[in-house]
């Protein structure tokens, strides 16, 4: 059941919505030419003027694929080198993971840095144009 339902301005604003400290939510976007996608936040931490929401196409190289799960990580680069990540239970993950059989699932993605950061998305059929986008904000 949708929380808030908006559609963007001209100007690509959507608020403001009012999210509640420590729960974690999906922002679900749709625009002409962009896959359906799904972003999964790790819950905030705290208060933000500015949410950006991206939207994802599908590399015909991804066709194939069942599901299509990217990682990013806000604060910093996702550098296995500087932080332990496991992204769907890899320890030196890609940014992008794409599931070649049917799988509908949870589907996590979690930082070490001086805090454990966690957060949990479920897949998405690709072939309907979705992406799932799982994002850390630490």
């Amino acid at each position: 059941m949708a929380l808030y339902i908006q559609a963007l301005g001209e100007d690509g604003r959507w608020g403001p919505f009012q999210a509640e400290q420590g729960v974690a939510y999906e922002f679900v976007t749709r625009a002409p030419g962009y896959a359906v996608t799904h972003t999964y936040r790790s819950p905030f931490p705290r208060g933000s003027q500015l949410v950006h929401l991206k939207t994802s196409r599908i590399a015909d190289a991804d066709l194939p694929a069942f599901s299509i799960i990217e990682l990013e990580r806000h604060r910093g680069r996702a550098d296995p080198y500087v932080c332990h990540i496991v992204f769907d239970g890899r320890t030196v993950p890609p940014a992008k993971i794409t599931l070649p059989q049917l799988q509908s699932r949870p589907i996590a993605a979690e930082i070490h840095t001086d805090m454990i950061e966690r957060v949990v998305g479920r897949t998405w059929p690709a072939k309907e144009s979705h992406v799932v986008r799982l994002e850390l904000s630490q």
